[in-house]
């Protein structure tokens, strides 16, 4: 696209705010230089399709890009630029690579870690497997984590919250509230883009794996399972409230799905 091309050659000293919904392909340098030329920017959101790209953007990290960053939206490869900062406090990541899905811990890795200052991580992806690896990685990149929302169900999520989570009730001390997702398809089994369809899990089956959530994070936590029937056009939500002292409370509603 020569225009966009053509832009990002351009240099705004006031900017504060940069979202770029279409990326093409072979453009990272220029998209790159573009970023490290806006130090202002408070907000950056970059969305890239298909495929994550071979730029190297983490050789960027040593010029302290984005000193005052507040919010980012992107992929792991994007995020490598970044310098751990205290202003970053709401990430979101777009995670289109399979690979990088079911590596997610060991891609967390590769951060400039810990993001002392994010409080708020969503996670959209193919996959992101639930299991003691993944917590802790997020929690040794995002400290002070308050809301991670975007991790899906799946029989590895059914599974984990029988075993003796427990031991792992530090990895996330400070998050108070999850949003997981599942999505019904066509046939009425639940899709899982890991583990193929596979059966949806009953109300009561449910209850008792959110339940046990409680055992992994002990503090006061809310926590939402937004299943969407994508034949009925519908999503579901079941909200879970964990207190201190009071027993779980169950709120439930529904909604269309509007797209």
């Amino acid at each position: 696209m020569p225009l966009l091309k053509h832009l990002l050659h351009l240099r705004f000293p006031h900017l504060q705010h940069f979202r770029l919904d279409i990326e093409p392909a072979n453009d990272d340098q220029q998209l790159a230089g573009f970023l490290i030329a806006h130090p202002r920017l408070f907000e950056v959101r970059v969305w890239r399709f298909p495929s994550e790209g071979d730029h190297d953007w983490k050789s960027h990290r040593a010029s302290g890009s984005l000193p005052l960053l507040e919010t980012f939206a992107g992929s792991l490869s994007h995020m490598q630029m970044l310098s751990s900062s205290v202003y970053l406090h709401k990430v979101k990541l777009w995670i289109v690579d399979i690979a990088m899905c079911i590596n997610f811990a060991s891609e967390l890795s590769s951060l400039s870690i810990p993001f002392s200052g994010v409080v708020h991580l969503s996670v959209t992806a193919y996959f992101v497997p639930w299991n003691s690896d993944t917590l802790f990685a997020i929690g040794r990149c995002f400290p002070a984590l308050q809301t991670l929302e975007g991790m899906e169900i799946s029989p590895d999520f059914m599974e984990f919250m029988e075993s003796k989570v427990e031991d792992m009730s530090q990895c996330l001390p400070t998050l108070r509230r999850l949003v997981m997702r599942e999505f019904v398809a066509l046939n009425g089994s639940s899709r899982s883009n890991n583990n193929g369809d596979f059966p949806t899990p009953d109300d009561a089956s449910m209850e008792q794996a959110f339940f046990a959530l409680r055992r992994l994070f002990p503090g006061p936590l809310s926590a939402k399972h937004r299943k969407t029937h994508v034949p009925l056009r519908l999503i579901k939500e079941m909200e879970v409230f964990f207190s201190d002292k009071n027993a779980p409370v169950i709120e439930r509603k529904e909604r269309p799905r509007f797209r």
